[in-house]
Order: C-alpha cells, then sequence, then structure tokens
C-alpha cells in the first residue's frame, strides 16, 4: 500500500519553493561586513572597481625605464648609452617627461616616466656616473604594467548573491575596500524526532539508530551559509513535539524538524505543524522523489513570521528537500540568476527511468573521459542509502513531464560538492 495516497494531493516543487521564498525573503536582510569577515557570505549589492589598476605605467621589475627606441639594438658588442636622470621610488608619485636618450632608475611598482614604454633589467645595466650602458634591447613593452591592464575602472568585481571567494577578498583590499554589504541569513533551529532515535556517543539497544538525519541536514545548511542550531531528540509524544516547536520558535526565524511526516500513526509532527503552527500557510506532500513527505509551515512569533521545515526522517529524503526547495528559494532571494550549487550537463552512461509526475533528483557519480562529462546514476530508490551521498558528487534533475533518458542522452545536473 503506497500511504501517501492519503495525502491530500502533492504539490509541484515549484509551489513549495514559492512558499519558502515567500517567509524567506523577509527573514533575509542587508548588514555590513568587514572584508576580513566576509569569507563565503553573499554579495548584498553589485560591487565594481572604482579605479583602474595599476592607476598608472609602473614597473614590474627593477632596473631602468627608457624609450625602447633607444635600446631596441643593444649588446654587448654594441651597447646603447643613456643618461640617467633620477630616479623614481616605490612610494612617490613623480612625473618625468623622458626625453631621447635619457632614463630613469626605477623599482618594482616604480610609477614609470612619460615617454618610458620598456624596463631594462638591472643585470643588463652598468652605470659610470650618470652614464648608463645598456647591453642587451628590449622591445616596447617589456617590464611594465599598463594602466588599467589589471582591472578597469568600471570593471564588475561582484554581482548581487555571489559568495566572496578569497580573489574577491583579495581584488576587494586592492581597490581600498574595508565593509562590503552582505545578505545576512536567518538562525535555525533543528531537532530529531522518534523513540527510536539515540544520540551519536551513546550506547544503544539493537532496535535504536543513532540520529544522523539532523545533522546531515545542518551541515547541508551551514554548507549554504545558514547558522544553524541543534536542539536534541524529541520523543513520538504530541505533547514534547508542541512543547520543542513552542520554544524553539521563540529563538529562530526558521525551524526544521526531521522525522514524524508521513501518515503513520506516530507520524505526529506534521499535525502538530499543521493544526498549531501553520495559520499563515501550510503545505505537506510534494512531487519530489526522494522527498515526498516534506512539510512546510508559516505562523507567526510575536509578529514576525517563521518558517517552519518539517523534513523526512530518512536522510537521502531530507537532504533532497533541502536541495530541491530550501536552495533555489535561498538563490531567489539573494538576486542570483542562478542556483548555488554548480549546474552543469553530462552524457548519461545508463538508461534512467524516472516516475511521472514527480521531480526526480537522482543521485549520480560523474567522471571525465576524453573531455567528456559521463554520469552514471547510483541509485533510484532508497532514501536512507547514505552512502550513495558519499559515493556520489552530483544529482540528475529529471523534470515531472519526463519519464527517462537513454543511455547517451544528455542530462541536466546539479553538483553536491563545493569543495572540489
Amino acid at each position: 500500500m503506497d500511504v501517501y495516497r492519503f495525502m491530500e494531493r502533492l504539490h509541484p516543487v515549484d509551489e513549495a519553493v514559492s512558499l519558502v521564498y515567500s517567509v524567506l525573503r523577509r527573514l533575509v536582510v542587508v548588514e555590513e561586513s568587514g572584508i576580513n569577515e566576509s569569507l563565503g557570505r553573499y554579495i548584498a549589492a553589485d560591487i565594481y572597481s572604482s579605479q583602474d589598476i595599476p592607476p598608472y605605467n609602473k614597473s614590474v621589475l627593477d632596473g631602468c625605464a627608457a624609450r625602447s627606441v633607444d635600446v631596441g639594438g643593444a649588446s654587448p658588442e654594441s651597447p646603447a648609452f643613456l643618461i640617467k636622470k633620477g630616479a623614481i621610488p616605490v612610494d612617490r608619485d613623480i612625473e618625468y617627461l623622458l626625453r631621447p636618450g635619457e632614463c630613469v632608475e626605477v623599482a618594482t611598482g616604480s610609477k614609470l616616466p612619460v615617454n618610458a614604454d620598456v624596463v631594462i633589467p638591472a643585470e643588463y645595466i652598468s652605470v659610470r656616473g650618470n652614464e648608463v650602458i645598456v647591453t642587451k634591447g628590449f622591445g616596447s613593452g617589456y617590464g611594465v604594467a599598463t594602466r588599467g591592464e589589471d582591472l578597469k575602472q568600471g570593471t564588475n568585481i561582484a554581482s548581487i548573491g555571489d559568495r566572496i571567494d578569497d580573489f574577491h577578498i583579495g581584488l576587494l583590499a586592492t581597490l581600498g575596500y574595508s565593509k562590503i554589504k552582505v545578505w545576512k541569513l536567518p538562525r535555525a533551529c533543528i531537532f530529531s524526532t522518534g523513540d527510536e532515535l539515540v544520540e551519536p556517543g551513546s550506547e544503544k539497544d539493537p532496535g535504536k539508530l543513532y540520529a544522523s538525519t539532523a545533522r546531515l541536514v545542518k551541515a547541508l545548511l551551514e554548507k549554504l551559509g545558514f547558522k544553524v542550531e541543534y536542539h536534541g531528540l524529541v520523543g513520538d509524544s504530541r505533547t514534547e513535539v508542541m512543547r520543542k516547536f513552542e520554544f524553539l520558535l521563540s529563538r529562530c526565524p526558521i525551524v526544521i524538524s526531521t522525522g514524524g511526516t508521513s501518515v503513520g500513526k506516530k507520524d505526529l509532527v506534521i499535525r502538530v505543524v499543521k493544526e498549531k503552527f501553520s495559520d499563515k500557510g501550510f503545505l505537506h506532500g510534494i512531487a519530489l522523489t526522494p522527498g515526498r513527505p516534506m512539510g512546510i509551515g508559516i505562523t507567526s512569533y510575536d509578529g514576525k513570521d517563521r518558517l517552519i521545515l518539517s523534513l523526512s526522517g530518512m536522510p537521502v529524503a531530507a537532504y533532497t528537500e533541502i536541495i530541491a526547495v530550501v536552495e533555489p528559494a535561498l538563490s531567489k532571494v539573494l538576486g542570483r540568476n542562478r542556483r548555488i550549487f554548480r549546474e552543469f550537463q553530462g552524457v548519461l552512461e545508463r538508461k534512467l527511468v524516472s516516475r511521472p509526475g514527480m521531480t526526480n533528483y537522482v543521485r549520480a557519480r560523474t567522471r571525465i573521459v576524453d573531455g567528456k562529462i559521463l554520469v552514471s546514476p547510483l541509485r533510484l530508490t532508497g532514501s536512507g542509502i547514505l552512502s550513495t551521498l558519499l559515493y556520489g558528487d552530483s544529482m540528475i534533475i529529471v523534470p515531472p513531464d519526463v519519464t527517462g533518458y537513454n543511455e547517451g542522452e544528455i542530462v541536466n545536473l546539479l553538483s553536491t560538492r563545493l569543495y572540489g
């Protein structure tokens, strides 16, 4: 018997995403962050280069700045002779107008004189008083970084919704930024339900299970940028479940539970959420495989919206519910035009069958052969088979109007690895 037939209906994944988005967009706010603390945060406004980098033509080595026409044919047998007109230290903004036959001593980073288009390395120079003897010729542009070569003024450094990486921080510091606007994600609280669960590290009877799903979800949400508090286990008691929700709603804008979302006698969570914590919106049952029993509740606490996510107790199902519903909703709130996890395509290595009417996230492993990304589905069923997340690196996204793909067809994938 399919217990899910007792649900009123299975809602499209897009409907669940829209419901989560409707709350998240009010919970995510803008704040300032120092660039030293911004790694991994999301940009809240487009950032552009405020100047050319470098701001002027400069030397990239120690030596003498000259005109290439004066030294182009120099050799040990036929050296070029120049007159040294001075020196430009790295930290001085000195204007020199170089005339024919003249040169200026420079160091790495020194501003170049007007008309200088080459820097002769120090090892090819000898000095006698004010006379500089050049023993090797260099063409125009050698040893020179031109104005705006690195960045032109107005170049986009980061777009709204981009996640800040190490190179962003380097560029921002180069441009003089000490603070930037970033998105502040709401804090989330998570707990697990089920009489059969015990905490990892404790002794357990053969009939008990270590609680893993909430920890998996917590880690996934933290990888997305949320701060998540773990609040332990609750038994299959309506009173205990209700008290836990009431307590956590006073602490966190987002409250997440794992387990108790199906339609069995002990599946109390979804009933409690529907009856007590869904005055501003409710949804149960999603056309998602794995992840059908997900529930979403919207309620208010002290006049502020609270989002409740009731996830499956099965680890891969709960994982997929976050990937398929929360991640795209968050991406939209952040102003991104793409998913947070990388989207790409690959060639299927064997036939894949999918249930019609359901959005199917199929765990997969990819490899590159002769420049092509080959995709191997790992398992179509088994929402508790956690090892498929270990062996896989991506998920094939099969839309509800597709019944499958043949070997050799191109499929759309979502990477589940942020760390290569």
